[in-house]
């Protein structure tokens, strides 16, 4: 029942109530009124009830006064009766009529009148004159004496119902006691109408005579009795009239109490059908509280209990209540705070029963109001949604594993928004390489570092084909790096066209390309092999078409019935809001359904409507079109209910909006899709090390099947010498760390080992807590095989290079000797061979390259020795003892950028004391190389270089810096190229000191 219908029959019983009321009083006035005449009271009393049944034959509450008959509202026999028993007594004749002159009752009336004046036409009118006059002007309780035209005295006075008089009492045809008869007027009269003189004389004669006391004692008692009869009469029809419009009100009660009552037994059977608990708060206060079916079976609680646990009998304890796992208080229970009058919308709760059995409930709770506004209970409602937030917690852990194996991939994997350009999702490498949280950006000012969109952009190629991948490799320069990018068109979850991208970071392989491409022509077939490889490679991540979908959001449920014999449908509201209707401007039928159907899942769901009709279970999925175009996905159950002979006579059933757990569901299965794609390997392991998911890229990579290796300890992957280093990574990251890109070797089924990188990063639940780890691997064999073939590569190239330039510089030596001996001046032939010696320093240092071990470093000491037994050999003075002395650094390998300068300046050095410090037969030549103490301010070796003799010296009045000899300007040059110094000593002889900083080998 409504709450407007209880309002409608509570007013109308008020109202029944006050109007008998109303009613009593005035009969009590009445019957103080009429207590003096009582002997009248007592007849009138007993035509009341053929009164009241005329009455009721021809009134209804709305008949108004004006329109009744007097002979209609009065009983004509009763009247008679009175007025035989009062002329009895007076011997005054009387009569009542009505307005129209029509003699309704009436005793004593005399000859003259019967017989004459009322019988002739003329005469007559003188009596409806008479009448007339006589019905007219007098005022209720009162009386007027009156001698009609016919010359006999009448007396009339007013019946009167309300303020509308229906009647006249006449009393007359009389002569007062008094007055002498005047004979002669009435022999005048008979003549006048033809009447028999001696008959009308005769009449005459008859014609009553009455004192005038008599006269008004009779007319005060007619008088009084013409009031009673028209007060009677007019508190009978108001009687009438009431009891008619009490009967018809307590009617109307009564039938609103029936349609009250048949939509109270509807509404409980709707409570207990729907999948729903109900709950009814009787009181503000909640003291009582009732439920549908379920609501009883939730609580275990026997039907019609009061459920309440502040009701006075007791606090049932068969159930408890918490919210967030704290046990709720009565105050904050929401049918308790509905019913206090704060409304509860969306309160999510657990039942808790005695077995442990929990329900996770959700729904709302409405205040009940009386009349004035008050709140006098509540009513609430709550679905069970236990199987839905299992499914969320599951949803949300297989979306937290998805998410952290992509963020554990080394790929950059984002989507945009093709028009708006907005980041719409990145993964963990994307916001490493680019930095920042990226999604909510413009991708052309978060990659690119641009203020307008990319003239280069995929988006015109790919929306032309949306159904086909675009492969493109690209340089960017805001970070430096190559990839290799696969672009396509998906549906993201809101139905929008998106750009889907994955760009594998290649800027190794293409390093590793260019340094192939240099180090020898034939490195070229090795690099396009392995580029073509990658390609291959990334080919396969075609299939990842959709990114990260939504989690579902909570499922909405309505119920229906369906009479099939009448064909009326009934939706409660949820369902119309499911369908985007309005309850109050819709009647729903089953066409105005199927309009909405999507028109290719309208057989579909035809179908089963008939599989239903034909007693089988219908249970159908389908997609609805609402009113503005927004498409929706619902999930339908019937239970159609037969008559005999197996005749379907009606179904009921609840439709669910499932459209974001359809969505949620196609987004899962395209994150596991694009990591079934990938050719890593993408491995899930509980903490314990055992293995729980395996993709196609772990079979390629490790030669295991899915069938073979779930369950199995992820350490049957691990080399014997290596037992143990899986268990160390996982605790690893159970202590909060990451482990990334770790190189590593494993052991594929067939025995083989592979070299692999690994990363490994944990899987947390809903809550936060960690519950198992993602591990992806990826197969770098072959790369680590390249490496190592490009550092053998380099190796032998470098000692080509050496070998070469020592044999070009050797050709150039012994040119400049050929070229010399063309020359006769000693001037000439001398600077020939100042640079022939220079040249053969520089090839003596590339000849200890190309012995040495491929490096550009040259072991600098062992170079010194030969290149001074050179100079000496070359310099031989003949008769002269040149002594050479040498104190010479062990290991010290220096680059050539160091070697070639101090080679050249030790050259021309050691050249110039042979050449021109020594005048006797005899001297020291003496070249020291130590190690100093290490410069901190630049952190590197410290050395010095010491070329001295015992020669006549260099005199002091020549400046180094001003020496034209070109050796020593050479020297100078060269030791500001080494960021060095030098220093000249001339106490004994000359001393030259060079000190400088060196990269030195390790």
């Amino acid at each position: 029942m409504k709450l407007s219908d209880h309002q409608s029959a509570d007013e109308l019983e008020i109202r029944v109530q006050e109007r008998t009321a109303e009613l009593e009083k005035a009969n009590q006035a009445l019957r103080a009124e009429i207590f003096e005449l009582k002997q009248a009271e007592k007849v009138l009393r007993q035509g009341e009830q053929h009164i009241r049944l005329k009455s009721e034959s021809i009134l209804s509450p709305a008949l108004e006064v004006a329109n009744l008959e007097l002979a209609e509202i009065i009983d004509v026999q009763v009247i008679q009766f009175l007025m035989d028993d009062f002329y009895k007594l007076t011997h005054i004749p009387m009569g009542l009529n009505d307005l129209k002159g029509k003699v309704l009752a009436g005793i004593g009336w005399q000859d003259i009148c019967t017989r004459f004046h009322r019988v002739h036409p003329e005469a007559f009118k003188h009596c409806l004159e008479s009448d007339i006059k006589l019905s007219v002007g007098v005022s209720p309780g009162k009386f007027k004496l009156f001698k009609c035209k016919n010359n006999v005295w009448d007396i009339s006075t007013p019946i009167m119902i309300g303020d509308q008089q229906v009647g006249i009492l006449f009393a007359g045809q009389f002569f007062f006691d008094d007055e002498p008869l005047d004979y002669e007027l009435f022999q005048s009269q008979a003549k006048i109408y033809g009447f028999n003189e001696e008959e009308y004389i005769a009449a005459l004669e008859k014609v009553p005579r009455l004192s005038r006391e008599t006269v008004d004692t009779g007319m005060a008692f007619l008088t009084k009795l013409a009031n009673m009869i028209s007060q009677l009469s007019y508190s009978n029809i108001k009687l009438v009239q009431s009891l008619e419009e009490r009967d018809s009100l307590m009617d109307a009660l009564l039938e609103s109490e029936k349609r009250e009552r048949a939509r109270s037994d509807e509404l409980a059977a709707v409570l207990d059908a729907v999948p729903a608990a109900v709950w009814i708060a009787h009181d503000p206060g909640a003291l009582k509280i009732t439920g549908n079916r379920l609501s009883y079976e939730w609580l275990r609680l026997p039907e019609g209990a009061n459920v309440s646990k502040a009701a006075p009998e007791g606090r049932p304890e068969t159930y408890k209540l918490f919210k967030d796992g704290v046990e709720i208080p009565l105050s904050d229970m929401p049918v308790r705070m509905a019913a206090s009058g704060k409304e509860v919308s969306n309160y999510e709760f657990d039942i808790v029963s005695p077995d442990g059995t929990m329900r996770h409930l959700l729904g709302n709770a409405k205040s009940l109001r009386d009349g004035h506004g008050n709140s006098n209970g509540s009513i609430s409602a709550f679905i069970d949604i236990t199987e839905r937030k299992r499914a969320e917690a599951t949803l949300a852990f297989e979306r937290s594993q998805l998410l952290s194996i992509f963020d554990g991939i080394d790929d950059v994997v984002y989507v945009t928004d093709p028009f708006t350009y907005e980041v719409l999702y990145a993964n963990k490498a994307m916001k490493e390489k680019f930095g920042g949280e990226l999604v909510g950006g413009i991708c052309y000012r978060e990659f690119q570092r641009r203020d307008s969109p990319c003239d280069f952009c995929t988006n015109p190629i790919i929306l032309k084909e949306k159904d086909k991948p675009y492969h493109w490799e690209y340089y960017n320069p805001s970070v430096d790096l190559y990839f290799m990018i696969m672009d396509r068109i998906i549906k993201w979850p809101d139905g929008r066209d998106v750009r889907f991208e994955i760009a594998k970071d290649i800027t190794e392989s293409k390093k590793a390309e260019e340094a192939l491409k240099k180090a020898h022509d034939n490195l070229e077939k090795l690099v396009e092999e392995r580029t073509k490889q990658l390609e291959t490679a990334y080919n396969r991540l075609k299939e990842s078409e959709k990114g990260l979908a939504e989690a579902q959001r909570m499922a909405h449920i309505g119920n229906w019935s369906w009479d099939i014999t009448t064909n009326e449908l009934f939706w409660s509201d949820e369902v119309y809001r499911i369908f985007g209707l309005n309850p109050q401007e819709f009647k729903v039928t089953y066409d105005l359904v199927l309009t909405y159907v999507h028109p290719e899942d309208l057989d579909h769901l035809i179908n089963a409507i008939n599989e239903g009709l034909n007693g089988r279970p219908c249970d159908v999925d389908y997609r609805i079109i609402l009113a503005d175009g927004e498409e929706r996905i619902v999930h339908t159950e019937a239970e159609i209910i037969f008559y005999e002979e197996n005749v379907p006579v009606q179904a009921k059933g609840i439709v669910q909006d499932i459209t974001e757990r359809k969505k949620a569901e196609e987004k899962i299965k395209t994150l596991a899709n694009a990591l079934e794609s990938s050719d890593d390997a993408i491995v899930t392991k509980s903490l314990e090390g055992i293995i729980t998911s395996w993709n196609r890229g772990a079979e390629q990579i490790y030669g295991y099947s899915a069938e073979e290796i779930l369950g199995k300890d992820i350490s049957i992957l691990e080399p014997a010498n290596l037992k143990g280093e899986l268990k160390q990574l996982i605790e690893t990251i159970k202590q909060g760390e990451r482990v990334k890109h770790y190189e590593t070797l494993r052991l594929k089924k067939d025995g083989t080992l592979i070299n692999a990188s690994v990363t490994l990063s944990p899987i947390f639940d809903s809550s936060g807590e960690l519950v198992a780890i993602s591990a992806i691997a990826r197969d770098i064999t072959e790369r680590i095989k390249a490496e190592k073939t490009l550092v053998e590569m380099d190796k032998i190239r470098i000692k080509e290079i050496h070998h070469r330039i020592k044999n070009n510089l050797q050709v150039i030596s012994s040119l400049l000797d050929l070229q010399a001996e063309k020359f006769q001046d000693k001037e000439v032939l001398e600077a020939f061979r100042e640079s022939q010696s220079r040249v053969l320093s520089m090839s003596l240092i590339h000849e200890e390259l190309y012995k040495g071990d491929g490096t550009d470093n040259v072991n600098f000491s062992v170079y010194l020795q030969k290149l001074a037994d050179n100079l000496f050999q070359t310099y031989s003075l003949g008769s002269k003892n040149i002594r050479l002395y040498m104190d010479l650094e062990e290991n010290a390998f220096f680059n050539m950028d160091t070697a070639v300068p101090l080679g050249i300046i030790v050259n021309e050095l050691v050249s110039n004391s042979l050449k021109h410090a020594f005048t006797e037969k005899e001297g020291d030549v003496r070249v020291r190389l130590c190690r100093e103490e290490k410069n901190h301010e630049i952190s590197k070796p410290f050395f010095s270089l010491t070329i001295s003799d015992n020669g006549k010296g260099i005199p002091e009045n020549i400046e180094l810096e001003s020496v034209e000899s070109l050796g020593l300007q050479l020297v100078n040059i060269l030791i500001d190229q080494l960021d060095g110094n030098i220093e000249l000593k001339r106490e004994q002889g000359t001393e030259f000191r060079i000190t400088f900083n060196v990269a030195e080998r390790p």
